[in-house]
């Protein structure tokens, strides 16, 4: 699948109307202690934004839908930018 340049142009809006990178998954057992809740942590160390909270289900598909999201929002700019990057050096 190839991307339109509308359909980058919706992803920099998106990204734009969202909480800042970066983001960063912390897993209950795997990033901390057991005792809290697997959650997305928003910011930086600072100026932290609100923490993200998703549930899908059981705990690996939570695990990775976390990491997903976080992995996302994080690299979709650099991601944007280098699609258009190699378009342009395409042409």
């Amino acid at each position: 699948m190839q991307l339109t340049e509308q359909q980058l142009d919706e992803l920099e809006r998106l990204a734009a109307a969202s909480l800042p990178p970066p983001w960063e998954s912390l897993i209950e057992g795997r990033d901390f202690r057991e005792g809290g809740a697997s959650f997305i942590q928003t910011g930086i160390e600072g100026a932290r934004g609100p923490d993200i909270y998703l549930n899908a289900g059981d705990f690996s598909t939570n695990v990775a839908l976390l990491d997903l999201v976080a992995a996302m929002r994080t690299m979709l700019p650099g991601l944007i930018e280098e699609v258009r990057a190699g378009r342009a050096r395409a042409d």
